[in-house]
């Protein structure tokens, strides 16, 4: 809600009141401004007029007294999918969650980092759905005065005329719905989101002017423009739909299901002549599921794993006995597709999937859950055989359990991702796998992080990619390790030798945990997912992934380390400072190297020099490989004897 004034002046008065757990409030006190931005609210016994991808709409059941009636009584309950196969139109429902604006737009999320242990919904009962308030189109259009009072509630245009004209869709597929024809008059946008594959929100556009008597629908609100969001055809927008081709995905090896966006008849859709594939791929049976009469189910004769193919459906009716549109065409990939087939690239510098921007089925043991999206690891979890899978879970999956589902093969900023497409619903929970979930053990080279990527020339080294999102563990024996603090990401950087891996303390993965206390030289062991977010850094799921092999503690040390590094003096410094180290014995070669908080190199002071036993000592002048100043901050000296390092952080103040 875009608060107004009177709204705001009601919140101010509200602030003295103590924070609660929860909230008990309504829909309204919410939307009319009595309730606190992030409070945790409980809404009770609404009920939901329309089912999304990602949530839900609830409104209250009864109208209030007037004048305000159905205004500011309906909300958006955000859940990221977890609703879905559970809460449907008519249920009468509890929920409680985090009252946020997301984007100016109302809602309660179930999912805010905020919430307590009670936040979520749960089924009640049923009610009737309210039927849609009659309003103007110019009342709650983007110049209307009470677009903001029905955000979220169901509404129908227009009770000023019983004409509007349909305009050309956008980019978005969003459409115009004009007063006084085509680009004539007022208009209203017409959203279009498929949010549901298998309840609201899915119906073919209408062509360029095509006049209708009404629209209905829930009242939205996003990218700064209000729409109007129809359920279906023949309810909302006073027309029949001919069926439309939404999705297609392989469910086993002899398996295929076809999704619609509208019921389809039976005995067409039946009909096996309705659908051929490019491949010649026979299909030997279809039939209507039982329960969703958009979907239909292929028996078809033995497929090729991976293989891709496009399917044509052609003829079907719907239940109004309206012939399909044309073009039902829909690439996919044959049987159940291997992780490994679909992460392994011929060339590591040239990474995307071989499956790019196609749908795609495959299956795998859960070894992460991430809120509503989990990795699965493939067999033996070997090279490739690792995949990040943004498909909402339905139901709780534990680790360890068995998935297969379907979804559009995507590259997200370079890390493969099995992704939601609209039209595509396919998530099943085998249970517990036999296997036990394997955390593989990789050096850090291996996890190499290249700190010296460029970003406009693509990535100068990849070898961590047959390992992208495996379930990993990286052990950095005796103390040849140095960890560097990035401490506005939580990042560490584990050095052995020239090589580098990053552990990522601080992702929504793990919460956004409090990392432990490091010092510069510990030596650790990390378990995590190797995740690739702008590198390759190494994700631990808990605190307890995380393990301290031997601290930087003098009297910790190996007698060969013991005073290796002093402290250097003075510390804080302004323009120089003097760096000492003792040698217990002859070195071959030794290294002192300045860095930075990122972990860059700053300036290289000795470079594998041989130096006899004893003390030593290096001057910094508080200057870069240029011979330039730099800024004030925190820096790390890094001194390195022949296999073995430690360090220190020093503090420069100008």
């Amino acid at each position: 809600m875009k608060r107004t004034l009177f709204a705001a002046l009601a919140l101010l008065t509200m602030m003295w009141a103590p924070a609660q757990a929860a909230l008990l409030t309504t829909i309204f006190d919410i939307q009319f401004g009595l309730v606190n931005l992030e409070e945790e609210v409980t809404v009770e016994e609404v009920v939901v007029t329309a089912s999304g991808r990602f949530g839900f709409f609830v409104q209250e059941v009864d109208p209030r007294p007037d004048p305000i009636g159905r205004k500011y009584t309906g909300i958006w309950v955000f859940t990221y999918g977890d609703h879905l196969g559970f809460v449907q139109r008519g249920d009468l429902v509890n929920v409680t969650g985090i009252y946020d604006e997301y984007f100016d737009f109302s809602e309660i999320d179930c999912t805010h980092d905020l919430c307590s242990g009670d936040c979520g919904w749960e089924v009640v009962g049923t009610a009737e759905v309210p039927e849609p308030v009659l309003v103007a189109l110019t009342d709650i259009n983007d110049t209307g005065a009470y677009n903001e009072a029905y955000e979220s509630v169901l509404v129908r245009v227009d009770i000023a005329d019983d004409e509007l004209w349909a305009g050309a869709p956008n980019q978005y597929d969003e459409w115009e719905l004009w007063t006084d024809g085509v680009g004539v008059g007022e208009f209203l946008w017409m959203e279009s989101y498929s949010s549901d594959p298998d309840g609201e929100f899915d119906y073919p556009l209408p062509d360029e002017g095509d006049v209708f008597t009404y629209a209905a629908g829930v009242l939205t609100y996003s990218y700064g423009i209000y729409k109007l969001a129809p359920r279906n055809c023949p309810e909302d927008l006073g027309i029949g739909c001919p069926p439309v081709l939404r999705g297609l995905w392989a469910t086993g090896s002899t398996g295929i299901d076809v999704y619609f966006a509208v019921d389809v008849d039976e005995a067409s859709a039946e009909n096996t002549d309705a659908y051929y594939f490019d491949s010649g791929l026979l299909v030997s049976a279809a039939e209507r599921d039982d329960v969703n009469y958009r979907l239909v189910h292929l028996t078809t004769e033995e497929m090729t794993p991976g293989l891709v193919d496009i399917g044509y459906v052609e003829g079907v009716l719907s239940d109004g006995d309206l012939v399909m549109m044309p073009d039902g065409e829909f690439t996919f990939a044959q049987g159940i597709t291997s992780i490994e087939q679909i992460q392994t690239v011929p060339d590591l510098l040239l990474d995307d999937s071989p499956y790019l921007d196609v749908v795609v089925s495959t299956t795998g043991r859960v070894t992460v859950v991430e809120d509503q999206y989990y990795y699965l690891q493939e067999g033996d979890a070997g090279p490739f055989k690792h995949l990040y899978v943004r498909v909402a879970k339905t139901g709780d999956v534990e680790i360890g359990d068995v998935i297969k589902t379907a979804g559009r093969v995507t590259e997200y900023f370079g890390n493969t991702n099995l992704s939601w497409t609209a039209g595509v619903q396919f998530f099943e929970n085998l249970g517990p796998s036999r296997e036990p979930v394997v955390v593989t053990d990789l050096t850090v080279s291996e996890a190499f992080y290249d700190c010296d990527d460029d970003d406009d020339q693509g990535p100068q080294d990849n070898r961590a990619e047959p390992w992208e999102d495996a379930l990993v563990r990286i052990e950095a024996a005796a103390l040849d390790s140095v960890l560097l603090i990035t401490e506005q990401f939580g990042e560490w950087y584990l050095l052995v030798g020239a090589d580098s891996a990053l552990v990522n303390f601080t992702d929504d993965m793990n919460g956004f945990m409090n990392y432990p206390s490091f010092l510069p030289g510990d030596s650790v062991r990390v378990t995590g997912i190797l995740k690739y977010d702008y590198d390759y850094k190494v994700v631990p799921r808990t605190i307890e992934d995380v393990e301290i092999l031997a601290s930087t503690d003098v009297d910790d040390l190996p007698y060969t380390f013991r005073a290796l590094l002093m402290q250097n003096n003075p510390n804080p410094f302004q323009r120089s400072t003097n760096i000492v180290f003792e040698l217990p014995s002859n070195a071959q070669a030794v290294t002192v190297d300045i860095y930075d908080v990122t972990g860059a190199r700053v300036k290289r002071l000795l470079d594998h020099e041989p130096m006899n036993a004893g003390p030593h000592l290096v001057s910094w002048q508080g200057i870069d490989e240029s011979d330039r100043p730099v800024s004030s901050g925190n820096y790390f000296v890094r001194v390195i004897v022949d296999d073995q390092s430690a360090a220190k952080q020093m503090l420069m103040l100008k």
